[in-house]
């Protein structure tokens, strides 16, 4: 006979997972970041796109999706595609930073079909798997230019 687990227990792997999750973006973004700045120090951006970054407050995720296309050589539908996976690190990292504002209303778990803070529908293991896989490819093309070595 299966035994049903009881609240307390599904509360505690609510939060298991929401702080597992949450340390996994952080340490996404963090990696991204480090990784940037490593590739920018060997292939750096002309100072006038620089500037025009900084005059139009274009978003870090698009920088680095840009620097990483010119040191990589990047097809344009990978760089969409690492665009993407980009932004929605560094989405989720920023709502691990400051969640303030954030909705108070309950959210429907996918997983579980019952009502839950919007932190434990967010920060979760489907939605968090995308931050594997850009880290993933962002690794495979440290490897191709040489900058694997350091990492």
């Amino acid at each position: 006979m299966e035994r049903m687990p009881d609240e307390h227990s599904k509360t505690g792997a609510l939060e298991w997972e929401f702080e597992a999750s949450m340390q996994a973006t952080m340490a996404s973004g963090i990696a991204v970041d480090a990784f940037y700045a490593m590739v920018q120090s060997r292939v750096p951006p002309p100072l006038s796109l620089i500037d025009e970054w900084r005059d139009k407050q274009t978003p870090r995720y698009i920088q680095i999706s840009e620097v990483f296309r010119r040191a990589f050589s990047l097809e344009p539908k990978h760089v969409s595609g690492l665009r993407q996976a980009l932004a929605e690190i560094f989405r989720f990292r920023d709502l691990a930073i400051d969640p303030s504002g954030k909705m108070d209303a309950q959210i429907l778990h996918p997983e579980l079909g019952v009502g839950v803070e919007w932190r434990f529908a967010y920060f979760r293991y489907p939605e968090r798997a995308a931050d594997r896989q850009g880290d993933a490819a962002a690794y495979r093309g440290a490897r191709r230019i040489g900058l694997s070595e350091g990492c």
